[in-house]
């Protein structure tokens, strides 16, 4: 018997070994320090010590006001850079600030996105957005996205832009081309620098009556969407009904130590497993753990309902002893979080953010089976 958990354990390796991780939880944050790399999660988080090696973030309000040696990944609601960032930055929130400099590339996604004058990108500038306000240097090629755009900054190389509507402030300087595709011209103030070159292309704007027709389309999609996901919370609901409720409230007691853990696990697992395929008795430990890894992906998701599910609970019964949770409750879980796709940029972090709650707990819980079954 304890032969065989040991090999469901070697198997399990990528998983279990970081779900064992002993994440620090302290003024309402988690942090996990590596030799080289920094993983941390909170409502509030400040990155304000100098870092050597990667650092990543997750909260709701996430701010990086130390240099980082090499890469940067966050996510939060509201997110604000004012450091140096030696290496590549990946960032996305509901609100984005950046006034400090980049030297790799910076790939971004935000509702409201402002790249302060004092901001500079050395490497390629990649972003997707509502609102972008671009008042710094871009020194590499940019390709964007948005709903409108502003430039007031210098853009030193090509752009490909598409947007509903793109501004050139007259602080502005193009010294490459700009290829625009929007639904009308870019609006160009007097005394705004063109050296380049400003190709348009016109496309419609949608008609209602195709816009009624996708919205049909996108209804269907939606509703099948939020089907699959309360049947499958409604499956793990009564599979683990004595103990759902327990599970739902420890992970909601240590939300920011689950986030990380979730964050942690959903990044450096898919690099454990492509370097198991480099040995021959790794390749089927990394096929193992592929459909592995897709399962927990899987069942997450549908956790991620039971966990909402958790917080109304709560939110209903404040003051009083929480109920066990009930199935119409997670239903209305499950609903939620199908709302929450529906809200651009700031809906879609809050549901990756749940969903990294859950993944850090199943995580855990995988972790702590095994170590049971293996005693």
């Amino acid at each position: 018997m304890k032969k065989i958990a040991l090999i469901s354990i070697l198997m399990l390796l990528p998983v279990v070994s970081l779900a064992a991780i002993d994440i620090q939880k302290t003024s309402g944050s988690a942090t996990l320090t590596t030799s080289h790399n920094v993983y941390t999660a909170g409502n509030a988080v400040n990155v304000s010590q100098k870092e050597s090696g990667d650092v990543f973030a997750a909260g709701n309000l996430v701010s990086v006001t130390a240099d980082i040696n090499q890469d940067l990944f966050a996510v939060a609601s509201n997110l604000t850079i004012i450091s140096k960032i030696s290496g590549d930055a990946r960032v996305a929130g509901g609100n984005v600030n950046i006034s400090g400099e980049v030297d790799g590339e910076l790939m971004l996604a935000g509702g409201q996105v402002e790249i302060a004058p004092s901001s500079v990108v050395n490497g390629d500038f990649l972003a997707a957005g509502g609102r972008l306000d671009i008042a710094g240097t871009i020194n590499g090629n940019a390709k964007i996205a948005a709903d409108e755009i502003s430039i007031s900054g210098v853009f030193n190389k090509d752009a490909d832009i598409k947007a509903k509507s793109l501004t050139i402030e007259k602080t502005a300087v193009i010294n490459g081309n700009i290829n625009y595709t929007g639904e009308k011209e870019a609006v160009i103030n007097e005394g705004a620098k063109i050296n380049g070159e400003i190709s348009f292309t016109k496309i419609e704007a949608k008609k209602p009556k195709t816009a009624a027709g996708l919205g049909k389309v996108f209804s269907v999609f939606w509703l099948i969407k939020f089907l699959a996901m309360a049947i499958a919370a409604l499956i793990l609901f009564f599979l683990f009904r004595k103990n759902i409720s327990r599970i739902a409230a420890e992970t909601v007691d240590n939300f920011w130590k689950k986030l990380l853990r979730g964050f942690i696990i959903l990044v450096v697992v898919p690099v454990a497993i492509i370097l198991s395929f480099v040995t021959v008795i790794g390749f089927p430990l990394g096929l193992f753990g592929i459909m592995l890894y897709g399962l927990l992906l899987v069942i997450a998701s549908a956790f991620s309902g039971i966990v909402v599910a958790e917080f109304i609970n709560r939110l209903f019964f404040r003051g009083e002893r929480a109920k066990p949770l009930s199935w119409p409750m997670i239903i209305l879980g499950a609903a939620i979080m199908g709302l929450l796709s529906l809200i651009p940029f700031i809906g879609w972090i809050i549901k990756f953010i749940i969903f990294l709650v859950a993944f850090g707990a199943i995580s855990n819980l995988l972790y702590k089976q095994n170590k049971v079954i293996a005693e």
